[in-house]
């Protein structure tokens, strides 16, 4: 019954390693949608949170 499970594991996870085969790198047009996330300041009843966000202007930059 063991030898059953480890079997089924080994399966799952070269079906997992199969299915990651058709990702494609990461490319400039994916780093532009990067959101930046910073600068968080807690507010003093420690209820919100304020950040900034930064994103990228392809065209502009």
């Amino acid at each position: 019954m063991r030898g059953f499970k480890v079997a089924i594991v080994c399966l799952l996870i070269a079906g997992s390693v199969e299915a990651q085969s058709g990702k494609r790198p990461i490319g400039l047009d994916d780093l532009a949608k990067i959101k930046a996330v910073g600068d968080p300041q807690v507010s003093p009843d420690g209820k919100w949170v304020a950040y900034t966000v930064g994103t990228v202007d392809a065209e502009k930059d």
